[in-house]
């Protein structure tokens, strides 16, 4: 698999949810509103991985809850 094709499986802040209770929600948004979600799709979805952006913003907003 290339670099570039491998990194588009990466969620970046602008990725937006197609499915689940955030459906059409930016991971910006839910970062926010409910970390607690995204590690659970990092932690349970096959190939949910965030951007290091992405990934940054959600430990701090771990940290806040």
């Amino acid at each position: 698999m290339s670099t570039i094709k491998a990194a588009q499986h990466f969620k970046s802040l602008s990725w937006v949810y197609p499915y689940g209770k955030y459906r059409g929600y930016p991971l910006e948004d839910v970062v926010e509103l409910d970390p607690h979600y995204v590690r659970w799709c990092c932690d349970e979805l096959p190939g949910f991985r965030l951007d290091p952006t992405a990934r940054a913003e959600l430990e701090v907003n771990e940290e806040n809850m």
